[in-house]
């Protein structure tokens, strides 16, 4: 239970850090984007909006239940995105496609540390009254 109530702001944190970054600077993010993504740089905009705004629903008790079950949903729609990214830097036998293959298990890892905080994390982790 400790480790779960202090994570929280690290996790708002990384996501405002993350939805900032999409904002103030889109072509970090760019290179990353697969061909078939259409108009990158609003689905870079619009991504980088809702990480903010899930960032900043973390922080109520009332919305972050919801929040923590979005933030696992995006996650879900971003992962086709970082696999194509590793298949085509090990088609053009990138140098550092290791790097890129790391955000793969990390996206389930942060899954798995939102999870903590939905309905379902909540309750499996409270201790039981007698």
């Amino acid at each position: 239970m400790f480790w779960k109530k202090n994570s929280l702001p690290f996790m708002a944190a990384i996501y405002f850090v993350a939805g900032f970054t999409h904002l103030l600077a889109p072509e970090l993010y760019k290179p990353l984007m697969p061909t078939w993504v259409h108009l990158p740089d609003k689905a870079i905009f619009w991504s980088g909006l809702l990480e903010i705004t899930l960032a900043s629903l973390l922080l109520f008790n009332k919305t972050r239940v919801l929040a923590a079950y979005l933030i696992i949903a995006m996650l879900i729609i971003y992962l086709p995105i970082h696999v194509q990214h590793v298949d085509d830097c090990l088609g053009e036998k990138h140098e550092h496609w290791w790097i890129f293959a790391i955000r793969v298990p990390m996206q389930f890892l942060l899954m798995r540390w939102a999870w903590n905080f939905t309905s379902f994390g909540v309750h499996s982790q409270e201790p039981q009254q007698v």
